[in-house]
């Protein structure tokens, strides 16, 4: 948990070593230390002394704060009830960096901080102090930088009369920064998303490399680095520069939130890659962009007819004038013929070492969810008791006796909102069924008054799958939830040492693990387990979670 820190008696602290391990254990910083910070704070309270600040005023500061869910560092932050004081400090005027002056950087990173505060919903102040000239800046109309004083400093100070928050952490949720464009297209189109630092410097070697007349490119990144965002955003910087852009979505079907974005945003086309299937529909662009690359369709001795690759490529050989991105994450091949078609070695025999990005870092959760869903997916030991403590309020798991009382408690799930994701069927294989739910719905009397009522629901029903509440893992590809709850029936088991694996039932194509992965990584916030008729199962999990208060009970939902 991070915790706050009163300026004056951190540049009291008489050497930087002492100073560098308290900011570390006090901010979960752990990036190289930063003397010059440390010379900066000292500087600056110095002057705030002069100023007339009280110690009790100096309160309550945050300080070189890293948010893992926004990747944004802040030096100093104070953050109240009823107001938020962002101060970074420079020991200098920043050189220029990629066509913007040591001023404008200044100024580009406030207003980036505005938009990331401003989720806060309070009044924000936000101020740059340059310590080698001990001038301040701030932002202006039409947010133009502007010198500020001394005195409107203090003054900012002083207004934050209330207590510091004392866990900032828990403000800056994911679901507030993070949009997919498959679930949020609204937000998207209104450019309401912010790349991370990782994002940015990544997409910049890709626009680096189209600038060069480089043709191929991939971007790679697991499970919540943010691939489909970072290409969906390359796609609309080229659409609006007035390229021709074919994206083509590799699910099972194409989500409405892509197909508002392709019909929002002029010279984008978005489909699924049959539409690709023609090479005269592919002349028409200049830009041919492949999300979830790893499950596009290639020709091989046993499905010599799925050729969408292969006259892509055809393509891209004869017109020399077109480019490709490719997107994907080869350990997210969900079928056995997936995974024959070995697509990452194409594409990387086809992509330049300079022109392939890896995304680092899950951007989606937190860190100790993420590590929840890798140990169950792999090995449970990996999983340590302080782990366990930190996912208490985000990780539930309950026991149904049979699949009857598992329809209840998935039911009870989504009722209370949560996103049901369950295995996608194949052939005669069939996940557990739950046919239908009963959810509260509004609906017009006669007279047009609304009221709410009870309706009965198939789980197939148009309302269920709009509102994004059940899917199967391959028409959730791509998306976010904020909760997630699925299953785990006899299937799936944990060995004495640990390991978690799956009995792949007959005759059915997907792997069950790398599909519970592929759900499970859908969820930002929570997620829910309900394990089925598998009594050694829920035991195991629960003594992984034994350190925690989690909700974790063997009671049947009514």
């Amino acid at each position: 948990m991070r915790k706050t820190l009163n300026l004056y008696t951190v540049a009291s602290i008489p050497d930087f070593r002492s100073y560098d391990l308290l900011i570390r254990a006090c901010s979960n910083y752990t990036g190289e230390g930063k003397e010059e910070e440390y010379r900066s704070i000292q500087k600056v309270a110095a002057r705030l002394q002069e100023e007339h600040i009280t110690m009790m005023q100096a309160e309550g500061f945050c300080i070189s704060s890293r948010f893992t869910t926004i990747d944004t560092e802040f030096d100093l932050l104070k953050i109240t009830a009823d107001r938020c004081l962002n101060i970074e400090l420079k020991s200098q005027i920043p050189a220029e960096k990629d066509g913007s002056t040591g001023p404008e950087r200044i100024r580009e990173q406030l207003i980036l901080h505005r938009y990331l505060l401003a989720h806060l919903d309070q009044p924000t102040q936000l101020f740059t102090v340059v310590t080698d000239t001990m001038e301040v800046y701030t932002l202006g109309e039409n947010d133009l930088l502007i010198p500020a004083t001394w005195k409107m400093l203090a003054d900012a100070i002083r207004g934050c009369t209330l207590p510091a928050v004392e866990n900032p952490d828990a403000l800056f949720k994911p679901s507030m920064y993070l949009v997919s464009p498959h679930n949020s297209p609204e937000r998207f189109l209104n450019r309401e998303y912010i790349l991370t630092k990782d994002q940015r410097d990544k997409k910049k070697i890709i626009m680096d490399g189209i600038a060069r007349g480089d043709r191929y490119f991939s971007i790679t990144g697991g499970a919540g680095t943010g691939k489909s965002l970072v290409l969906y955003d390359i796609a609309r910087e080229l659409a609006e520069r007035g390229e021709s852009v074919l994206l083509l979505h590799c699910g099972s079907e194409l989500p409405a939130g892509l197909e508002r974005i392709g019909e929002k945003i002029e010279n984008l086309t978005i489909k699924l890659p049959l539409y690709a299937n023609n090479a005269d529909v592919l002349a028409a662009y200049r830009f041919i962009l492949i999300d979830e690359a790893q499950r596009i369709w290639k020709s091989t001795e046993d499905y010599s007819w799925q050729k969408t690759l292969d006259i892509i490529m055809e393509h891209l050989e004869t017109e020399e004038d077109c480019s490709c991105i490719f997107s994907f994450d080869k350990e997210q091949c969900l079928s056995a013929l997936e995974a024959r078609r070995q697509i990452h070695r194409l594409i990387g025999d086809m992509v330049p070492q300079n022109c392939g990005i890896q995304l680092k870092g899950n951007i989606r959760v937190n860190a100790a969810l993420e590590g929840f869903i890798t140990a169950l997916t792999t090995n449970i030991n990996r999983f340590s008791a302080a782990d366990a403590r930190e996912i208490a309020e985000h990780v539930s798991i309950t026991y149904a006796e049979d699949i009857e009382n598992g329809a209840e408690q998935i039911k009870y799930y989504i009722m209370r909102g949560y996103s049901y994701i369950y295995y996608t069927p194949y052939h005669s294989w069939k996940p557990l069924e739950f046919t239908s739910i009963d959810l509260a719905v509004t609906e017009n009397t006669p007279n047009n008054a609304p009221r709410q009522v009870t309706r009965n629901f198939s789980f197939r029903h148009p309302m269920l799958k709009n509102a994004s509440l059940v899917n199967t893992v391959h028409s959730a590809i791509g998306q976010e939830f904020d909760d997630v709850v699925m299953y785990l029936d006899r299937n799936f088991h944990i060995r004495e040492d640990g390991y978690f694996y799956a009995d792949q039932p007959l005759d059915y194509e997907y792997n069950l693990l790398k599909m519970l992965y592929q759900g499970l990584t859908r969820a930002r916030q929570n997620i829910a387990l309900v394990v089925v008729e598998n009594p050694e199962l829920y035991a195991r999990l629960t003594q992984m979670l034994c350190p925690t208060k989690a909700a974790l009970t063997a009671c049947k939902v009514q």
